[in-house]
């Protein structure tokens, strides 16, 4: 069955080209010039093969159940594209477990690992991405390679606290926000859902979405009528071991991938970026302002410490922990190209 949605989303992308406007993330765009400017600021990290082992395991490429990990890589990127970009350098992100790639596939692992004993080639949850966010990007900074202070701050059963978010823009003078969710009880969102998620990725403070079609995770960077843009880590390519070597894939307008919304998985991990107070007061407006427009509750609650806690008419994802993984298939199947 999956193979058939896949050959039917390649047919629909030959046959449905981009058309215009369209937007990547807040910015609209009216022409295919426009398109491949606004790409231009977005990198591609796909599956890599013949690194050197992943900690705690014998694992030398990330085939076949990456592509999560990889989508984090490209939500990081954005970040440093968009608000850090004299501490940009790829070389951070090589395919290497040395203290200067801190956005490593390995310090990934590292950070999702966690306590575990063993590393185990299964696929991640976005719960899990969260966490090798939040580890790599507090070793780049604790390692000094990102020179600007930042916080990752991971949303808690789709909860966002203000008091969280307070404390750590007093603290650090920036945040990261992730919230990983799960908008619903069945497989793919529904219209209302696609509405709420289109109004969220259109706010400055957007760093995109990780989500997907049942089996693959995709890096969400915009939509197109009814249809969501993305970028796809589902290809292979020789490990970027050395810092010569390292080059960072682009998107094209002619070859950028669109899924229709009704395809799209319930889990999924919005990413935003705060830099300031003014920041915060207008993510919470944005939100608010998601509410009204799209005549459905809140896809994630904000907690201003009034005392009153979400029930489940208050959140799309009833309060849940996005746990339910958006997989790719395993590498036995033949998905990568």
């Amino acid at each position: 069955m999956e193979l058939m949605m896949l050959a039917k989303d390649i047919m629909q992308r030959k046959q449905n080209p981009i058309t215009y406007p369209c937007y990547i993330l807040n910015t609209r765009v009216d022409t295919e010039e426009e398109l491949n400017s606004e790409l231009s600021k977005i990198f591609l990290f796909t599956y890599r093969s013949g690194f050197d082992p992943l900690p705690k395991s014998s694992c030398r490429t990330d085939k076949g159940w990456g592509c999560l990990a990889r989508s984090c890589q490209m939500m990081i990127g954005r970040m440093l594209a968009m608000h850090f970009r004299t501490d940009l350098r790829f070389a951070y992100f090589r395919d290497v477990d040395e203290p200067d790639a801190p956005f490593s596939i390995h310090n990934l692992v590292r950070g999702m690992l966690n306590q575990s004993l063993t590393f185990q080639p299964n696929f991640w949850s976005p719960t899990q991405g969260c966490e090798a966010i939040r580890y790599a990007v507090a070793a780049a900074v604790n390692r000094k390679l990102v020179k600007t202070p930042v916080s990752v701050l991971v949303a808690e059963g789709g909860t966002v606290s203000h008091r969280d978010v307070e404390f750590r823009l007093n603290e650090m003078g920036s945040v990261m926000l992730l919230i990983p969710v799960r908008v619903g009880i069945k497989r793919h969102i529904n219209q209302q859902t696609f509405m709420a998620l289109e109004h969220m990725m259109q706010t400055r403070l957007s760093l995109g979405v990780i989500g997907g079609v049942p089996r693959r995770s995709y890096y969400l960077v915009g939509t197109c009528g009814q249809r969501l843009l993305y970028l796809d880590p589902h290809s292979v390519k020789p490990a970027m071991i050395r810092a010569e070597d390292v080059s960072c894939d682009v998107e094209i307008a002619k070859t950028l991938p669109a899924v229709s919304w009704d395809r799209i998985d319930t889990s999924l991990l919005f990413g935003f970026f705060l830099k300031s107070h003014d920041d915060w007061i207008e993510f919470s407006a944005h939100v608010k302002k998601n509410t009204e427009l799209c005549g459905i509750e809140r896809l994630f609650y904000l907690d201003v410490g009034d005392g009153r806690r979400p029930d489940a008419s208050d959140l799309l994802n009833n309060g849940q922990r996005a746990e339910d993984a958006i997989m790719t298939w395993s590498s036995s199947e033949e998905d990568d190209r």
